[in-house]
């Protein structure tokens, strides 16, 4: 009786560390796609925020040099 008794705990303890690990096993990787998740958002959010600073400068520059164009022009004509 004693033996099966030791055999049952011994069993019991190896299906409860298989169950912590399964465990831990599923958090981290819900974890993990959590992270991933917010990485892929923040790259989104961050090559957004590049994109705009292009369009911002590009426009900024197409005023620029559409000014100098004009006070070019302007110079032109009245000499």
């Amino acid at each position: 009786m004693h033996k099966v008794c030791v055999a049952f705990l011994a069993a019991k303890c190896a299906a409860i560390i298989i169950q912590q690990q399964y465990r831990a096993y599923r958090v981290g990787k819900c974890m993990q796609a959590t992270y991933l998740q917010t990485k892929n958002a923040a790259v989104v959010i961050q090559s957004a925020f590049r994109g705009m600073k292009v369009r911002n400068y590009l426009r900024k520059s197409h005023q620029a040099a559409t000014v100098i164009q004009r006070l070019r022009w302007a110079v032109c004509t009245v000499q």
